[in-house]
């Protein structure tokens, strides 16, 4: 009787063991792992501000630095002269520099958009 009982446990084992293999949330959750594992190591590289500013169009990031630009020369300007004359140059090169910042930038887009059709 003891080899009959060892026997049918043994069986018993196998068919628990083969149940196992053929799980299908085994399956799953070994896709799930890989797919955590991807998405960490894919979120792992990302650069929130810096991708956010690659995906602004040249134009626009022309117009932020011209404004930056001509507000630098506003401010300082006007320590460097002493006349009334440097606060009109310092509110005209505003205007100016954010025209001059679009103009470039537009030429950068309009350059890429070159490059993608070729």
């Amino acid at each position: 009787m003891g080899y009959q009982e060892s026997e049918q446990e043994r069986l018993k084992r196998l068919r628990d063991q083969q149940i196992r293999a053929r799980d299908p949330l085994v399956k799953k959750r070994k896709v799930g792992r890989m797919v955590a594992a991807q998405q960490k190591r894919k979120r792992k590289g990302e650069r929130f501000i810096r991708d956010a500013v690659g995906d602004v169009s040249n134009k626009v990031k022309g117009v932020y630095i011209g404004a930056l630009l001509g507000l630098g020369i506003m401010l300082v300007l006007p320590m460097i002269m002493e006349s009334n004359i440097a606060n009109i140059l310092g509110i005209a090169a505003i205007p100016f520099l954010i025209a001059l910042g679009v103009i470039i930038g537009a030429s950068f887009d309009w350059r890429d958009d070159i490059r993608d059709d070729m």
